[in-house]
């Protein structure tokens, strides 16, 4: 449908070597997402799917 389901911004100097991500309160409906990373060095858009 196109709509923004959320967003936010991490610090990634604090993450550390492993990143978790949980967007199963954002997508509630069986359907195919897009999660656009941006950053200095970074722009990626993942397909996820859920079923």
């Amino acid at each position: 449908m196109g709509e923004k389901l959320t967003e936010g911004t991490l610090d990634l100097a604090s993450a550390g070597n492993l990143l978790q991500l949980d967007f199963s309160a954002h997508t509630r409906s069986t359907g195919l997402y897009y999660l656009r990373i941006e950053g200095a060095n970074v722009r990626q858009v993942l397909r996820i799917m859920r079923k």
